[in-house]
């Protein structure tokens, strides 16, 4: 998957949770600031301006090389006046003023952040965001049993192998949605809604064999689990009380 591109599936299941969520009323409904977070080169954020005319986005991302990329890519689509991209570390609450978002995306960023709860950045995304606001998670689910153990074992393996960290960044973690309601409901927001997607995951053509493999063990749990125990991808929307 091109994950530059707007387009590209993770993108779509964004879009397609938001528009079946209180965040619509919220996106559509006037002039919104959206923040969105580790955003690379901006595939959400761009996104999203397709499909709100009234947003404007900012995104912030601590890596200074993909920004560059971001900025190129706003240039030759006419949306600089729409997308601010920043960089800066989402661990330091001075980036932003507070209260200054509507909303705040974060999509397939917080798994990388070691010991989540510990760490500055719930307390952050909730002083930026505006009471009311709200936010939306869109991150691997980490409730199957299987992919818990095999995201410690290649926690260490990044580790010992740099030749891993093109299939995994090293310290990436997984986090259940019922971690991230633990998180998020003791630093200021309420749970509104969420599910879990992608079921099952592919086994053939992933590049490595013993990929496929563990992901046929995922798909077996899969196979008599439900609810939130029950796929590869997670979706949540809270709201700041």
């Amino acid at each position: 998957m091109d994950y530059n591109d707007s387009h590209n599936v993770q993108c779509d299941q964004v879009v397609k949770f938001l528009r079946t969520t209180a965040a619509h009323d919220l996106l559509s409904g006037g002039p919104c600031r959206l923040l969105e977070l580790g955003c690379g080169t901006g595939p959400f954020g761009r996104r999203l301006l397709e499909e709100y005319p009234l947003l404007h986005v900012t995104g912030v991302e601590v890596l200074p090389e993909p920004m560059e990329a971001l900025r190129q890519i706003l240039a030759r689509d006419g949306l600089e006046k729409r997308y601010e991209p920043v960089v800066a570390d989402i661990g330091r609450a001075e980036i932003f003023d507070a209260d200054r978002f509507d909303f705040i995306l974060a999509p397939s960023v917080l798994h990388h952040i070691p010991q989540l709860i510990r760490s500055d950045v719930p307390r952050n995304i909730c002083r930026w965001t505006r009471t009311g606001g709200q936010m939306m998670i869109y991150d691997p689910n980490g409730a199957n049993p299987v992919q818990q153990a095999s995201n410690q074992v290649m926690r260490v393996a990044t580790q010992c192998f740099t030749s891993l960290h093109k299939h995994k960044w090293p310290g990436e973690t997984m986090y259940s949605p019922a971690y991230y309601r633990r998180v998020f409901l003791n630093n200021g927001f309420e749970y509104v809604h969420g599910f879990t997607h992608d079921p099952f995951m592919p086994v053939r053509g992933t590049g490595v064999p013993l990929l496929g493999a563990r992901n046929l063990m995922i798909n077996a749990v899969a196979l008599v689990t439900w609810g939130e125990w029950r796929g590869a991808g997670q979706s949540s929307l809270y709201r700041k009380i």
